[in-house]
């Protein structure tokens, strides 16, 4: 009995050294790297784990990607100077698209997300239009303003938070 009892520790006790080892390597679904003479471009798929830790001087992420994706370009095409504006950005449960407006144009806004698929397409007939976002998960999403004539007048980088 102590024999078995021995030989199964033994046995037990290898297989966990053993598994104390690490490699670096890296089990994902999917990924790649290509590069040209004016960018370079890696991405990986199936990244179970990343996290970012910062403080006021210094920033660490763990995981196997560690890149920064912003928006930062908006467009501003408004003819005459028309003042466009969207408030509160960051937003919780609506935003404020504020312009002047005239009974006989036809101004819409379109709300996209970041896949590019349309959430909202509807017609401003005030002032100040009311945009619920209510129903959307927080993420980033785009707000296009387009002329009567379709062309972009302005588009908003519009944050949704708790």
């Amino acid at each position: 009995m102590k024999k078995t009892l021995l030989l199964m520790m033994m046995i037990f006790g290898s297989t966990a050294l053993y598994c104390q080892t690490t490699k670096p390597d890296v089990i994902t679904s999917a990924g790649g790297y290509d590069a040209n003479a004016t960018n370079k471009l890696s991405w990986t798929i199936g990244e179970p784990v990343i996290e970012t830790i910062s403080n006021a001087t210094n920033q660490l992420t763990q995981g196997i990607q560690q890149g920064f994706w912003d928006i930062t370009t908006v467009v501003d095409n408004t003819e005459n100077r028309i003042k466009i504006t969207l408030y509160p950005n960051p937003a919780t449960d609506y935003v404020n698209l504020e312009m002047p407006f005239q009974e006989n144009q036809i101004i819409t806004y379109q709300l996209y997300d970041l896949y590019g698929k349309c959430l909202q397409n509807q017609k401003i007939t005030a002032p100040i239009t009311k945009i619920n976002l209510n129903t959307y998960p927080v993420t980033v999403y785009i707000l296009n303003v387009l002329s009567p004539d379709k062309k972009l007048m302005k588009s908003f980088k519009l944050l949704k938070k708790n």
